[in-house]
């Protein structure tokens, strides 16, 4: 606003100029000798200056209650209250019908009390099975854990059992003590010697030489026949070796019968060692086997236990949801909450203060906003403060309330809100545009008592600076050179006439139409020249 205000002021006082100028060649005065300039001055005095931020809002109330109920499913029962109506803290509005609310309360009671006794017998029976549980495992009772052990000490007994018998096998191995072996080496060791006997007595004779003897023998005593020769010798030769020769092949067979006994022998021990080393072999594999069996026994019995305490947790658990769903609250809360309801059959005021709208009628759902309560003596502005001057004020200023429609009164307030981000557009983005960049803002009445009503259109003056005791003129009083430097011109009398004094200011705190100058010069009484233009140092001025 100043620097709107500044431009205008700029465009002014060159106006003004061209005027004086103009005036100055065209003044019918001018050829009369008269060259006296008339001036407008003002007397300087001390003011209090005051620099604001002017904003437009809408009168609202400071303690605002919208009254809701919880009931809104239920009807309106009675109504007592219109808008316009003062109301005091606690006074019934109107009530809701809520028969079917206590219907609802009657049945969640009874559900509650329906569900406190079959949760109680729960709570035994899981209470019991999980007793009886833990009792089986801390007195070793446990069946499965029993079985298991059981099949345990079987296995082990097995696996012992096996290990003997292989071990016994096998030091008979080591020690020659295999009673199957020893029976078929001591045959060995006789059929041995047999063979061995026989063999030293069929090798007493000489089969082949006998035989040969007895051809020659033979063969004698035919020739003795046919030469008609005594043959009885050769007979009686004949028949010895026939009987040695029978008797030569009776020990060979025996010899060979013999051989053939120790060969079996021979493979019946072979046999034996063998069925031996099968039988040591067989009980190797019942040790394995043993083993394995053993190990998986072991292992389930460990899962035994480990389901056994498995089991115990999901009968501990169990019996923890079962207490936690005894003990749980939920269902005496949602009664608790039906009764609450039930006592808020009757709406009543938050505050003290006026109806200012009653949105329900009888019969209507008891939802939404059904009655607004604003307390008309405590007031509050509700506006914006523009981006630009926005840096300017802050929490607490003063400000100077008025409305068009109350003419000539003013009252006090102060700036008690400022919105941290600026106002959103339609699409939640944040406006754009220094001339629509806005934020939010409340002005607080601090005046008790007013005429001011909610929903009035008022305008805020807000105090950003203020000065007491200031010297101030106007601001076309001031002239500022190119170089920068301020001045203003005062009227002093010289006898019967005033010449123009040039000034030379520091400017202070500027307000929309004032500006403070500072000079040791300058003093209050002073007259200064508000219409410089055509003013110089020592011309003779005349008083407008």
């Amino acid at each position: 606003m100043k620097e709107i205000w500044k431009k205008h002021k700029k465009l002014i006082v060159i106006a003004v100029v061209a005027v004086v100028v103009v005036a100055f060649f065209f003044n019918p005065f001018k050829g009369s000798g008269n060259s006296d300039l008339m001036v407008q001055t003002t007397v300087l005095a001390k003011q209090d200056l005051s620099k604001t931020v002017e904003v437009t809002g809408l009168v609202e109330s400071a303690d605002s209650m919208k009254v809701t109920s919880s009931l809104a499913a239920y009807e309106m029962q009675t109504i007592n209250v219109k808008a316009g109506d003062k109301v005091e803290a606690g006074q019934v509005l109107g009530t809701v019908d809520v028969e079917d609310l206590l219907l609802d309360v009657q049945k969640a009671e009874a559900s509650l009390n329906i569900n406190d006794q079959t949760t109680g017998l729960t709570l035994n029976s899981t209470q019991q099975e999980y007793e009886d549980f833990k009792a089986d495992l801390e007195n070793n009772m446990n069946s499965s854990i029993n079985n298991a052990q059981t099949n345990v000490d079987n296995a082990l007994t097995t696996l012992n059992d096996a290990k003997k018998a292989y071990n016994e096998a096998l030091e008979d191995m080591d020690q020659g003590e295999n009673e199957t072996i020893k029976k078929a080496q001591k045959a060995v060791d006789n059929a041995r010697k047999a063979y061995r006997d026989a063999s030293d007595t069929s090798d007493s004779y000489d089969l082949d030489n006998l035989k040969s003897e007895l051809s020659e023998a033979l063969a004698a005593l035919a020739a003795a026949e046919a030469a008609k020769q005594p043959t009885k010798a050769l007979e009686m030769q004949v028949s010895a070796l026939q009987s040695q020769i029978s008797a030569a092949s009776s020990l060979k067979g025996s010899s060979d019968s013999a051989y053939d006994a120790y060969k079996e022998a021979k493979d019946a021990l072979a046999d034996a060692v063998k069925a031996a080393d099968k039988q040591l072999e067989s009980y190797l594999d019942a040790v394995d086997k043993a083993q394995t069996a053993y190990d998986n026994a072991e292992k389930n019995l460990t899962i035994a236990k480990r389901n056994a305490q498995q089991q115990l947790k999901t009968y501990e658990d169990s019996l923890t949801k079962t207490q936690l769903s005894a003990s749980d609250p939920s269902r005496q809360i949602e009664l608790q909450k039906l009764k609450k309801q039930l006592n808020e059959a009757e709406i009543t005021a938050p505050i003290s203060g006026t109806v200012t709208a009653v949105n329900v009628e009888v019969g209507d759902k008891a939802s939404g906003v059904l009655f607004v309560i604003e307390n008309a003596d405590a007031l509050k502005i509700n506006t914006a403060i523009k981006e630009y001057d926005l840096m300017s004020v802050q929490n607490g200023m003063k400000a100077i309330i008025s409305a068009d429609a109350i003419p000539n009164e003013k009252y006090n307030g102060k700036v008690s809100f400022i919105a941290p981000a600026a106002k959103k557009a339609a699409d939640g983005s944040t406006k754009s545009g220094s001339s629509s960049v806005e934020f939010e803002s409340e002005i607080d009445v601090t005046d008790t008592k007013t005429d001011l009503r909610i929903g009035m259109n008022a305008k805020v003056n807000i105090i950003v600076e203020e000065k007491k005791g200031a010297l101030a003129v106007p601001y076309d009083a001031v002239i500022t050179d190119v170089d920068g430097t301020s001045y203003i011109y005062v009227a002093q009398q010289d006898g019967n006439k005033y010449t123009a004094k040039k000034v030379i200011v520091t400017i202070g705190m500027e307000t929309d139409f004032l500006l403070e100058v500072i000079s040791d010069e300058l003093q209050e009484g002073d007259i200064v020249i508000t219409s410089p233009q055509g003013v110089s140092e020592g011309a003779t001025v005349l008083l407008g």
